[in-house]
């Protein structure tokens, strides 16, 4: 599930990551939720720093951040005993740190939890680039297509089911009628994103259309 979304035209990711956090405590308490307890967060090398590390702890999670690249084929460093050293950089403890068993087993998780959702939302929206112009508009676009996915997380999950039950409906036939509307919904998302990307393919030919060709005299402008 998606717990924040934003978009961002800056290159360092680093900046991104306090206003994530800050967007994902007001989301939980929208719903009136908390984060379950030992929660982690796991997150590649271009958003660690020192202040990020900090900024984590203080959300209530425990950061699990990449301080460099590793590659595939090099070997696995073995996991560090002993205590740390007071003069350990905080860059130093996070590497230490991720070099030990329950921290390289948390961060490899990332892959597992956080990757295969771009590949979901490539594959089942067609959703591999953004086509509004503009970053509002770009904004937009990108939440609705994390809206969707949610949306299909719970039918396919079934959690929107259990928040009904909440409401002690009884069982049986009625239960098969709670769930017809869940799949309306659904599918009615879908079919409003495929709308939407016509709709947008549309836009796109017709703004093409209108440029009018200049034809070139001059082989050297």
């Amino acid at each position: 599930m998606i717990v924040a979304a934003e978009l961002s035209d800056q290159a360092p990711d680093a900046r991104q990551l306090e206003p994530a956090l800050e967007q994902l405590a007001e989301n939980l308490e929208a719903i009136d939720a908390q984060l379950p307890e030992a929660a982690a967060l796991t997150a590649d090398a271009g958003y660690f720093s020192a202040d990020n590390v900090r900024i984590t702890a203080q959300h209530g999670l425990d950061p699990h951040i990449a301080t460099g690249r590793f590659k595939h084929s090099e070997p696995q460093p073995p996991a560090p005993c002993g205590p740390v050293a007071k003069t350990a950089t905080p860059n130093q403890r996070m590497a230490r740190k991720l070099k030990t068993k329950k921290g390289r087993a948390r961060y490899a998780r990332r892959k597992t939890i956080v990757e295969p959702v771009f590949g979901q939302i490539d594959t089942v929206q067609d959703g591999r680039q953004l086509l509004l112009r503009g970053k509002p508009a770009a904004r937009e676009q990108w939440r609705f297509h994390c809206a969707i996915h949610n949306l299909l997380k719970l039918h396919r999950a079934g959690g929107l089911d259990l928040i009904s039950e909440r409401h002690s409906a009884p069982a049986g036939a009625s239960a098969a009628k709670r769930r017809r509307p869940i799949a309306r919904l659904v599918t009615g998302m879908q079919s409003l994103a495929a709308r939407f990307r016509r709709s947008l393919a549309i836009i796109s030919a017709a703004r093409f259309a209108q440029i009018t060709p200049r034809p070139v005299t001059d082989p050297g402008s």
